[in-house]
């Protein structure tokens, strides 16, 4: 804002002053006149000059003084602020990728399964290899997850034979509950001629290959223990909870015509005397990452 000067109004103000002093013919009058009105007043703070007040025609020879108003000062505004910066939106997340399904305990879609066994109240094989399977004298109780087959002196879950048995790998993973000591054994799986595994004397957890032996002993009663057998690449291997306790050398095995077991010998005998949950059998010999998964373990 610039100073404030004397606005042309008040200039006109002045100027009709002055002239009102004199009369129409302007001749000074004889008899003194009484002074002009007062000075102008101060003009208001907008800066707008005050206006002149006219002197009376009066008599007197002095000629009244038009007042000059003062402009008021106009206050300077401050200057603007600056605008701030617009703030910058942050990037936009990417979505999270999905992760793959977990395929079913029992994929029928799997082609190296040759059996699965889950027993929620019955012995259906869940494979897809539509195996003729005949259980005997099995019950279902309490197990691992879920229910489990209860079996006892004369118990078994049978197999018929079928080609797709005659397998040069394999691996057979269980949960196992055993109750007491077998006289001799008690069958957990048989391929008969083929291989099998079984519990021997107090507690003797084999793992049996053409004469070849992969054990553990001591095994407890009353407890539930997940076993592993597995053969490939010329070894027969056992674990226990997940963690491989021996490795031997065996042959790989031979076709044969015999039937399979589930819980006892084939294709009869030696029964077992507990429980059995989650029973897979496959024509692979599945990876020790596996075993340690299938038993519940972790950081496998």
């Amino acid at each position: 804002m610039r100073a404030p000067r004397l606005s042309y109004a008040g200039l006109v103000a002045l100027a009709f002053g002055v002239s009102c002093g004199l009369d129409s013919y302007g001749s000074i009058p004889m008899a003194e006149g009484s002074d002009g009105a007062a000075a102008g007043s101060t003009g208001g703070a907008d800066g707008a000059g005050g206006a002149s007040s006219s002197g009376a025609a009066g008599n007197g020879p002095t000629v009244g003084a038009g007042g000059a108003g003062t402009g008021g000062t106009d206050g300077v505004g401050g200057a603007g602020g600056s605008g701030g910066s617009v703030g910058m939106g942050g990037a936009t997340g990417a979505g999270g990728s999905g992760g793959m399904p977990e395929p079913p305990f029992c994929d029928p879609t799997d082609a190296s399964l040759l059996a699965c066994f889950r027993f929620e109240g019955d012995a259906k094989d869940e494979s897809g290899k539509t195996n003729t399977v005949t259980p005997t004298n099995v019950t279902f109780k309490a197990g691992v997850d879920g229910q489990a087959a209860d079996l006892k002196a004369g118990s078994q879950v049978f197999i018929d034979d079928a080609p797709h048995w005659d397998v040069t790998e394999y691996t057979v993973e269980l949960w196992y509950y055993q109750r007491s000591h077998p006289g001799t054994r008690m069958g957990l799986f048989d391929s008969d001629g083929r291989y099998g595994f079984f519990i021997y004397g107090q507690g003797d957890l084999q793992c049996t290959r053409g004469g070849a032996i992969a054990n553990m002993q001591n095994m407890p009663l009353d407890t539930w223990t997940h076993a592993a057998c597995v053969f490939g690449g010329g070894k027969l291997r056992l674990y226990v909870n997940g963690t491989q306790v021996e490795e031997v050398d065996a042959m790989a095995p031979v076709a044969g015509s015999g039937s399979n077991a589930v819980g006892s010998n084939a294709p009869d005998n030696d029964s077992l005397d507990g429980r059995l949950d989650n029973v897979r059998i496959w024509n692979v010999a599945r990876s020790a990452a596996d075993i340690c998964k299938a038993a519940g373990q972790q950081g496998c």
